[in-house]
């Protein structure tokens, strides 16, 4: 099933992307090298989590420019163990940055995750600063837009490229005063701090209100959606 689903993702100029060696059991079905006996691994294939990769998975991966996509709050919360950020940082291949999904890690905290993310490998090797505030601010941005095939049209400012701006308060609290606004980026700032979003170069919030959402009304109907779940659920 997964060999037609690749293929006729792959006919229609589609990306791909999978769950792998999530675990120690997962990565023993060898999914890593099946792929790539077939000719199912390359830049229009993201791979999630690979928690469990092995040193020959990793290789495998990057040869083949295969993209790699880790969530370190949804590994933790499940069981599947620690990221093997470093070692993908070492093997070269292209990294980014997820929630995976939020009924798992809570909140799509995209600053949650880059702390958790720049702070792992340090914990991990007992060394601090093994990996760089800048790497993990470029898997955020950048490299994760890479890792989604949106390396041409997202992830950085520049000509020729959509106006996406996110501007953080650098007067509150928890992120004054700046040294280093990379740092500040990584590890002080939160939702909370974002002061404005253009997306497109149409703005989105202004002033740290949302411009083009109604909050209240989301929200009751949020809510509403949940109650009708729950009564059709039975609980």
């Amino acid at each position: 099933m997964w060999q037609q689903e690749s293929d006729v993702a792959r006919s229609l100029g589609l990306p791909i992307t999978t769950h792998m060696a999530s675990d120690a059991a997962a990565a023993a079905l060898g999914g890593i090298a099946k792929l790539d006996a077939r000719g199912g691994l390359g830049p229009d294939v993201q791979l999630v989590h690979l928690t469990a990769a092995t040193p020959a998975d990793l290789e495998t991966i990057a040869r083949t420019r295969t993209a790699v996509s880790i969530s370190p709050w949804t590994e933790l919360q499940v069981g599947y163990g620690l990221p093997p950020i470093a070692a993908l940082r070492d093997s070269g291949v292209t990294l980014g940055l997820s929630v995976d999904n939020t009924v798992l890690s809570g909140t799509a905290d995209m600053f949650e995750v880059m702390k958790l993310t720049a702070d792992l490998p340090g914990g991990m090797q007992t060394k601090q600063g093994t990996v760089t505030d800048a790497s993990v601010l470029d898997w955020a941005t950048a490299t994760g837009a890479r890792s989604i095939g949106f390396g041409d049209s997202a992830g950085v400012l520049a000509v020729g490229r959509p106006a996406d701006i996110i501007l953080v308060d650098a007067d509150a609290l928890n992120t004054a005063p700046i040294y280093d606004a990379t740092s500040l980026a990584v590890r002080a700032a939160r939702p909370s701090n974002v002061s404005f979003v253009m997306i497109d170069g149409v703005v989105h919030k202004r002033d740290h209100e949302l411009v083009r959402v109604d909050t209240e009304a989301l929200l009751s109907e949020s809510d509403q959606a949940i109650r009708t779940l729950r009564d059709r659920a039975g609980f």
